[in-house]
């Protein structure tokens, strides 16, 4: 049976908080890394009577850090674990901050997810506050992690300076990680464990939440969203921090949890939030009847290259009505520069109509302000006319669009595109967030990790060259989307 977990109270003694985004979120989903990295551990918190809550803002609030102050002098929280992805760092260090501000050092403040993995600079070794963080495959060391923790009962800075030798003696049976601490000494604030490669079958089922989430891509009020993999099959974008590191896409082997969710939750539509819908014999034989057969309203995220027209008719079949693909640009050149040379304009237009034909809805990002690995502006005037062409084109063929999103290309930690930069000599940090108030337009505009990221030496003149045809592209899809095309 799948755990849900219930919003923090002044009961909560294990807090989880999915760092707020500090800007306008245009999707609502579940704090997927964080929810699987505690799956471990909550049946021994669960035997030990510990009260797990989550707080998942989603924006950042003056009222959610009320909250959260309230929460964090209410005396009973032993353990606060955060999760950030890098847009939302600066938010990350104030809830750190706030933490230690009403609760001082009797709690021990963990610290994860996207950022701490891509990131060379590691949280607990750049936020004051943190005990201990945790990059990688979390599942397994916080399966131990927590439950030691509340059985011992040693204060924070005793119980991590104890890991390493504990650890030593238990290292994780399975998963990479590399743990970093502030109690350690600096020669070594870091300690990697290799336990080999992790498996969806040795982990429990990822709990879900109570929030009331709502996609207007579907029909429904509510949406599940799920993931069944991890790891992108295609792994060449160099924005994107989503490819493995080792090549390997972990595929869940049985969805019997999610027939379950489905049957608690009903009339909610379903969305898989993986990178690319894996279609692999157990997808095929398992997962779609399934789908099929409770009759729900669903949608995944595909790459169009990847997709071929059986898959598409098999997908609707099965009660497939909305995907959700990266168009980015409709330059040629932008496409082959940022990893997406296949994505030609012929292509998409072939498989959008393969997706009209089989009523399917569609949602696509667009990606504007595209850098080279070399720190290059690659967007004009004239590659924003194009992409705005391609959408005129792809809205005169007829297909059924539910939503344009433009957003600013975001400069991730760990990815080609920072290792290209940082190696061409251009500056990047991860923990300031620049602004860039002309793009405030666009999804990420106002918080950062677009291409302003960059020192303005490099590309000052070309920014104010293209910024106004970046905004105007902005505001012209944004109205076809007010208007319903």
């Amino acid at each position: 049976m799948v755990d849900t977990l219930q919003e923090a109270t002044t009961q909560t003694s294990i807090l989880l908080i999915h760092a707020p985004y500090p800007g306008t979120l245009k999707f609502e989903g579940m704090p997927g890394s964080l929810l699987s990295a505690v799956a471990l551990a909550l049946p021994a918190l669960a035997d030990a009577d510990e009260q797990v809550g989550y707080l998942d803002p989603r924006g950042a609030s003056e009222e959610f850090y009320a909250e959260l102050r309230s929460l964090a002098r209410g005396g009973s929280l032993r353990v606060v674990c955060v999760s950030t992805s890098t847009a939302a760092i600066e938010e990350a260090a104030r809830v750190v901050a706030t933490i230690r501000e009403e609760a001082g050092d009797r709690v021990l403040l963990l610290a994860g997810g996207p950022h701490e993995d891509d990131c060379p600079q590691k949280m607990a070794g750049s936020i004051s506050g943190i005990d201990l963080s945790i990059a990688g495959d979390a599942e397994h060391a916080l399966g131990w992690l927590l439950p030691q923790y509340v059985e011992h009962g040693s204060p924070p800075q005793r119980f991590c300076e104890s890991l390493p030798a504990s650890l030593a003696k238990r290292p994780p049976p399975a998963g990479r990680v590399r743990l970093t601490s502030p109690w350690w000494p600096l020669s070594t604030p870091h300690l990697d464990l290799d336990g080999g490669p992790l498996s969806f079958g040795e982990i429990p089922d990822r709990p879900v939440t109570d929030q009331h989430i709502e996609f207007t891509a579907f029909a429904s009020g509510s949406t599940l969203p799920v993931m069944i993999s991890r790891g992108c099959p295609y792994g060449r974008c160099i924005f994107c921090s989503e490819a493995s590191p080792d090549g390997r896409v972990l595929v869940q082997q049985r969805f019997d949890w999610l027939e379950e969710l489905c049957a608690s939750r009903p009339g909610h539509s379903v969305y898989f939030q993986d990178s690319i819908f894996p279609t692999t014999t157990h997808v095929r034989t398992t997962l779609l009847p399934m789908l099929s057969r409770l009759g729900v309203e669903w949608g995944c995220q595909v790459y169009l290259p990847m997709l071929s027209e059986r898959t598409v008719q098999l997908l609707a079949h099965h009660g497939c009505r909305y995907v959700y693909t990266g168009v980015e640009s409709g330059a040629a050149a932008i496409l082959s520069s940022v990893g997406k040379p296949a994505l030609t304009r012929n292509l998409l237009l072939e498989r959008l109509k393969w997706l009209r034909r089989a009523e399917l809805r569609v949602g696509l990002s667009l990606m504007f302000g595209a850098l080279s690995t070399e720190g290059a502006l690659l967007e004009t005037a004239e590659t924003v006319r194009e992409t705005v062409g391609l959408c005129e084109e792809v809205l005169e063929q007829g297909t059924t669009v539910a939503g344009f999103y433009p957003n600013v290309e975001t400069v991730l930690p760990g990815t080609p595109l920072a290792t290209g930069l940082d190696r061409a000599g251009i500056p990047l940090d991860f923990y300031r967030m620049p602004r860039c108030p002309d793009l405030d337009g666009l999804e990420d505009g106002g918080v950062g990790y677009n291409f302003l990221t960059i020192d303005g030496v490099h590309c000052q003149e070309p920014l104010r060259h293209v910024a106004g045809a970046i905004a105007s592209a902005a505001t012209y899809i944004q109205s076809l989307v007010e208007h319903d095309w």
